[in-house]
């Protein structure tokens, strides 16, 4: 239960951040502006470090921010959608930037069930826009219904699958019963590298159910 408030929590914040300031996708520029998935790893001083892992297995990028300080409780491994600027590519791998913000967004690992338990399991569409893979994380741009109550929002493997060559993932929102309402903004993040390190891993399969595209119910990251 306290995981589900904690989600409802972040929801509700991430929705009243996007809709204050949100005016592109994550991973795109607009006016040299750029919104992506990134993880905190340290402040030191009035400055902190973010790594940003691009897409797929490119290298990732260590965001430099020196003015720049969470004003909450960042913890190490957090995932964030950080609004920034990109003031200095100090190397490949290494920039400087000016963050506008880096709003806390649903994260969360990689969890597993039974095929039973996950046949039981009750799940709402979204409305996705994108699902991409960064490394060892799947990412996810969609919008959920809104309830203003704790909902379990999760990304959950087939247990029976993981030691195979292919391993299922579901993507769940269980809305806990209650009436949904309009579609609101969600980012989420969700750390698979528990199964993508596995050397029986070739690939992962997300199934998901989504309103604007019914047709599309699986999405496939393979290894390189």
């Amino acid at each position: 239960m306290r995981n589900a408030l904690v989600i409802a929590l972040l929801l509700a914040a991430v929705v009243m951040v996007a809709t204050a300031c949100r005016d592109t996708e994550p991973g795109s520029a607009a006016a040299d502006v750029r919104y992506d998935y990134v993880t905190f790893e340290q402040a030191t001083g009035n400055a902190s470090e973010w790594s940003y892992p691009q897409r797929d297995d490119a290298p990732p990028v260590t965001l430099f921010a020196p003015g720049f300080v969470p004003d909450d409780d960042a913890e190490r491994g957090q995932r964030r959608l950080m609004c920034y600027t990109i003031e200095e590519r100090t190397t490949d791998t290494q920039w400087r930037v000016g963050v506008r913000y880096a709003q806390k967004m649903i994260f969360d690992s990689l969890r597993v069930a039974s095929a039973e338990s996950l046949a039981a399991r009750v799940s709402e569409p979204i409305q996705l826009a994108s699902i991409w893979r960064t490394g060892e994380f799947i990412n996810i741009d969609c919008k959920v219904q809104y309830t203003g109550k704790a909902r379990k929002f999760y990304l959950i493997s087939d247990g029976a699958t993981l030691g195979d060559a292919i391993v299922h993932l579901y993507l769940i929102d269980d809305l806990n019963g209650a009436e949904g309402s309009f579609y609101r903004q969600c980012y989420a993040s969700f750390f698979i590298g528990a199964v993508w390190r596995r050397a029986s891993c070739r690939q992962v399969v997300v199934h998901l159910a989504d309103t604007r595209r019914p047709e599309v119910t699986t999405y496939t990251f393979s290894k390189q």
